[in-house]
C-alpha cells in the first residue's frame, strides 16, 4: 500500500493551514453588521443610559418588519439626544406605546400609527430636518412604503 511521502504530506498540511487562514482573514465577510438601532447602541455612549433602555432597545422588535423605521431613529438619534424629543407628550407616548406592546401582534395598526407620530415629531423638528436632510428623505419614502405593506 503506498502511502504518502514526506514532502507530499507537508504540501497538504501547507495547502490545509492556507486553507484555513484564508477562510479566517475572510470571516468578516461572513459576519452580520450590526445596523439601525443595534449600531447606535454600540457606538454611542449616550445610548447607555437608562432612558434608551427602557424606550429604544425594545424598538429593534420592530426592525425586522419595518427596517427603515430601525435607520430614521437610528439617523436621528445619533446627531440629537432622546431627552430633546421625550418632552413631548405625543412622542413620549408612542415610545411607551411600542415599547409595551411588543409581544402584542394583534395592534399592529396602533403600532403603525404610533411609530408615525414618532417620525412626525423627528420631521416638525426644524433642527432634524436640518442637519438630516439628504438622507431622512429616502428613508421616509422607504418608511411610508414598508408601513403600508
Amino acid at each position: 500500500m503506498p502511502g504518502l511521502s514526506y514532502s507530499s504530506l507537508l504540501l497538504v498540511i501547507a495547502a490545509a493551514a492556507s486553507l484555513l487562514t484564508l477562510l479566517y482573514l475572510m470571516r468578516s465577510r461572513w459576519r452580520s453588521q450590526p445596523e439601525g438601532l443595534q449600531s447606535l447602541l454600540e457606538n454611542d455612549p449616550q445610548a447607555r443610559s437608562d432612558l434608551y433602555h427602557h424606550l429604544v432597545v425594545p424598538l429593534m422588535v420592530y426592525e425586522e418588519r419595518i427596517p427603515s423605521f430601525g435607520r430614521i431613529l437610528k439617523l436621528v438619534l445619533s446627531h440629537f439626544r432622546l431627552e430633546d424629543f421625550v418632552q413631548e407628550k405625543g412622542f413620549r407616548e408612542a415610545m411607551q406605546f411600542l415599547a409595551e406592546s411588543i409581544s402584542q401582534s394583534s395592534e399592529t395598526d396602533k403600532a403603525a400609527a404610533a411609530m408615525c407620530t414618532i417620525v412626525r415629531t423627528f420631521l416638525s423638528n426644524p433642527n432634524v430636518e436640518y442637519r438630516c436632510r439628504p438622507h431622512l428623505q429616502q428613508l421616509l419614502d422607504q418608511f411610508l412604503e414598508e408601513i403600508e405593506q
